[in-house]
């Protein structure tokens, strides 16, 4: 052979294999769907494409246009029948891609879309293909997920799951014991400052005297933000008081919690508020308003709770008497607001209510039955029963037991039947009647004792007589 015919074969040679390099083989020979079952008719196609999925026209090498159509092929029981398609390496612009369908011919929905797929060589093998451009999803690694995370399925987490926002369109099934667990944290102290990580926990506050709790601005340095909150118990006995540095709780400086007082507070990103469980603690109950003697503080509760200008529960105790407690009592109504201080009895108004009051120019104490304080000092009134009163008279140091005549007016003075002076002796105004009953039942009584038998002797030794009133000396009885 001359070197001429070398020559030319060789060229010869060289043109083919570069032209064969210009297009692409496609082959697939299993496409299924997740249960393995083969496509049993369709059609793969690839469309020519820009980096956004936008169809394009484009030069394949070696010569030739390719128009904006797909270049396709039949399916078979999974199998694409051999077709090729331009190479993108050899392309102008170079480096096109291509939109991959598949159609099912069935049901003449499309059952496949891949985009920006490339390649090289004169071979594809489509079965081995690995999408890279199927959405922006990036898996989770470490300890932490960039971006959102959306999870389609079953997730399981083991430890915290922690975010600054959780959403959940559609949140159903069952959560696990630990899943729904509430975080504890218990303090025995006298103080605490409460924490931002304190979001959502339990905190327990258990020491037997007085228990200070410091909360944080709400907002302040993005911390206790609006949606923050924490639940809070005091477990012992002494009084917690929660003050929140510049927000207020509940628009008070402070919330204060007996033993066994519980209370959920949540930001609102500059404030705090409150939802309570059994909270004994400071509460206006006028709900800011102020009555007077003549026109009371109606609460809208059910039932109507009536007061005049109460003031506040503080620690221990529940203070209807404007600062002037002086003891531990649990109530005080110590006021100059009306003489009857506690009004308690059967709810019939024709006279059965009673009341706990002092008189108002003397300051004497009384308790009065089916009556109250008069109108005008130091009276009382009646309201269809005769009243019956025990009062203390503070100059002379006695205890008075007396009545208030006239069953129903205003204005009247106390008459004393009764009392027992300073020195423990008893003063009756009218007489004494002792107990009555015959000689043969006079008891086996204490010496001093004294009774009226009905038919005793003359010396109270016999019976069948006139009566006298006996007297019991030395276990005897006498005249």
């Amino acid at each position: 052979m001359s070197r001429l015919s070398q020559a030319v074969i060789t060229a010869f040679l060289l043109v083919a294999v570069c032209s064969a390099q210009n297009w692409t083989t496609i082959s697939a020979a299993n496409i299924t769907d997740l249960n393995q079952n083969k496509l049993a008719a369709g059609q793969l196609c690839f469309l020519g494409t820009d980096q956004n999925d936008n169809p394009i026209s484009f030069s394949v090498g070696g010569g030739g246009q390719v128009l904006r159509r797909a270049f396709c092929s039949q399916v078979a029981a999974g199998a694409v029948t051999v077709f090729t398609v331009p190479n993108p390496v050899n392309t102008t612009p170079a480096g096109v891609f291509y939109r991959v369908t598949v159609k099912d011919s069935s049901t003449g929905q499309e059952v496949l879309r891949y985009t920006q797929v490339t390649f090289s060589g004169g071979a594809f093998n489509f079965d081995a293909y690995a999408p890279v451009s199927i959405g922006s999803f990036t898996p989770p690694t470490g300890t932490a997920t960039p971006g959102n995370l959306t999870v389609n399925g079953n997730l399981n987490v083991t430890g915290a799951f922690t975010g600054s926002v959780l959403g959940f369109s559609n949140l159903s099934g069952t959560i696990g014991a630990n899943q729904n667990a509430t975080a504890l944290n218990a303090q025995s102290g006298t103080s605490y400052a409460m924490l931002d990580s304190d979001r959502g926990k339990l905190v327990t506050l258990n020491n037997a005297s007085a228990v200070s709790v410091a909360l944080p601005q709400a907002g302040a340095g993005s911390q206790f933000a609006a949606g923050w909150y924490t639940r809070v118990e005091n477990l012992g006995a002494g009084v917690v008081t929660i003050t929140p540095a510049t927000s207020t709780i509940d628009g008070a400086a402070s919330l204060t919690l007996r033993q066994f007082g519980g209370v959920v507070i949540v930001s609102d990103g500059a404030n705090y508020f409150t939802v309570r469980g059994r909270v004994v603690s400071a509460a206006d109950l006028s709900n800011g308003a102020t009555g007077t003697s003549g026109s009371p503080v109606v609460l809208a509760t059910s039932p109507a709770l009536t007061t005049p200008n109460i003031g506040a529960a503080t620690g221990a105790s529940l203070d209807l008497s404007g600062g002037n407690i002086q003891s531990s009592a649990l109530v005080s109504t110590r006021n100059n607001v009306g003489n009857n201080q506690v009004e308690f009895g059967h709810p019939n108004p024709a006279g059965y209510g009673s009341n706990l009051g002092y008189e108002s120019s003397s300051g004497q104490p009384f308790l009065c039955f089916a009556c109250q304080a008069g109108s005008t000092i130091n009276t009382y009134r009646t309201r269809g029963i005769v009243g019956r009163i025990i009062k203390y008279d503070i100059g002379a140091s006695s205890l008075d037991f007396g009545r208030i005549a006239n069953l129903n007016a205003d204005n009247q003075s106390i008459t004393i039947d009764m009392l027992i002076d300073s020195s423990g002796n008893l003063r009756v105004s009218q007489y004494i009647q002792p107990g009555v009953t015959t000689f043969s039942g006079l008891p086996s009584a204490p010496n001093g004792s004294i009774m009226y038998c009905s038919d005793c002797n003359s010396t109270c030794t016999g019976g069948s007589s006139t009566g006298r009133t006996c007297f019991r000396e030395n276990g005897t009885w006498t005249h």
